[in-house]
C-alpha cells in the first residue's frame, strides 16, 4: 500500500500516512493534571504501565510531577528527554477568573520536573496536559 505503513531502521521509527513519511516521537508518559492545592491525575498512560506518585504542589501555580521510582535508572533529564505542555481552560482563583492557564517547563528535579502555571506574569493554580518524550 502506498498510502500506509511503518519502518523502523537505526535512526528511528517512522510511519507513512497518506503516502508521507513522518519519524514517531517516543513517548515515556503523558497525563492530564487537575490542580489546585490537592492536585490529581485525570489521566495518564507509561511506557512501561508504571503508576505515577501523586503531583505535589509546591507553591501557587508551581507543581512537581514526579516519575515512580522504577524509573530512576533511566536518567531521563536535560539531556535525554524534553516535555511538552499545555494549560487547560482558565485559571482557579476565588470568585473566577476568564483567563486562560498557560503551563510552562520550569526545571528538572531529581527523578521530576517541575511546571509553572499562569494567566499573567504571576503564577495561578490551573489544570494542565504533559507529555514526556525521549529526545533524539
Amino acid at each position: 500500500n502506498d498510502f500506509s505503513g511503518l519502518k523502523i531502521d537505526t535512526r528511528g521509527t517512522y510511519s507513512k500516512r497518506n503516502g508521507h513519511w513522518g519519524f514517531l516521537p517516543s513517548l515515556i508518559a503523558y497525563g492530564v493534571v487537575w490542580g489546585g492545592n490537592s492536585p490529581t491525575y485525570k489521566a495518564i498512560r507509561t511506557f512501561d504501565g508504571s503508576s505515577f506518585p501523586n503531583a505535589t504542589r509546591i507553591g501557587e501555580g508551581i507543581y512537581r510531577i514526579n516519575f515512580p521510582t522504577s524509573w530512576s535508572a533511566l536518567n531521563i533529564g536535560i539531556s535525554t528527554a524534553y516535555v511538552m505542555l499545555t494549560g487547560i481552560g482558565f485559571s482557579i482563583i476565588e470568585g473566577g477568573s476568564n483567563s486562560p492557564i498557560k503551563a510552562t517547563f520550569k526545571q528538572w528535579v531529581t527523578n521530576g520536573f517541575d511546571v509553572w502555571l499562569s494567566d499573567d506574569s504571576t503564577a495561578n493554580d490551573g489544570d494542565f496536559a504533559f507529555e514526556l518524550k525521549w529526545l533524539g
